[in-house]
């Protein structure tokens, strides 16, 4: 859905213009979150245009944030049958085995993507009382750091 925002001169777009797309913007569905984000975005390109004096203030400064609904919701865990449905599904994706292996670790997204393969190091043993322990060797940064291989489920 294009913006009628996009029509208008940098110069004609008043602060009762900006209100209207953010209500346009949840009224088709958009969360809070993303509506924020594209509100910041819009508030960067008119602090960029007042400091190069294109125009004198910014007329979406003093919009309201939406509020973001479970902002501080807890941590969710997957239970392990739907931790195992996923790896059934991501195992037909080209990157299956990264999945696996950030679900394994509790790497970040940041993380997982500047390691490589000699990074990552599985070692599995097992204890006198006959359990598998499994642990990954992560060394990502200058001090590899070992962390267990989970099975109960899986932190979002």
């Amino acid at each position: 859905m294009p913006s009628p925002l996009g029509g208008l001169k940098l110069t004609d777009i008043r602060r009762a213009k900006v209100n209207l797309w953010v209500a346009d913007l949840t009224k088709a569905g958009r969360g809070a979150v993303t509506v924020r984000r594209a509100l910041a975005t819009l508030q960067m390109i008119f602090i960029q245009a007042a400091r190069d004096e294109i125009i004198s203030t910014s007329p979406a400064l003093l919009i309201d944030k939406l509020a973001v609904p479970n902002g501080d919701a807890p941590v969710k865990v997957w239970e392990p049958a739907y931790t195992k449905e996923f790896f059934e599904r991501c195992s037909r994706h080209r990157l299956g085995a990264l999945f696996e292996v950030t679900a394994d670790t509790g790497l970040r997204r940041g993380e997982i993507t500047v390691c490589t393969g000699r990074m990552l190091i599985l070692t599995t043993a097992r204890s006198p009382s006959g359990i598998t322990v499994s642990a990954w060797t992560v060394g990502c940064s200058s001090r590899p750091t070992r962390k267990p291989v989970q099975d109960a489920g899986l932190c979002l």
